[in-house]
């Protein structure tokens, strides 16, 4: 079975656009390495 590969979304399949509105999107790929990269990760256990 081949695989897909969806390179963007569009809006209406963006869920911050779609719950938020025109002006809000997801992250690009860029934008979320910069986060990866510039922010300090806590990772923790809610609940269990």
């Amino acid at each position: 079975m081949r695989r897909r590969v969806l390179l963007f979304a569009l809006p209406e399949d963006d869920a911050a656009h779609v719950n938020w509105g025109a002006d809000w999107r997801m992250p690009t790929v860029e934008e979320w390495q910069e986060l990866k990269d510039n922010c300090t990760w806590t990772f923790d256990t809610l609940n269990g």
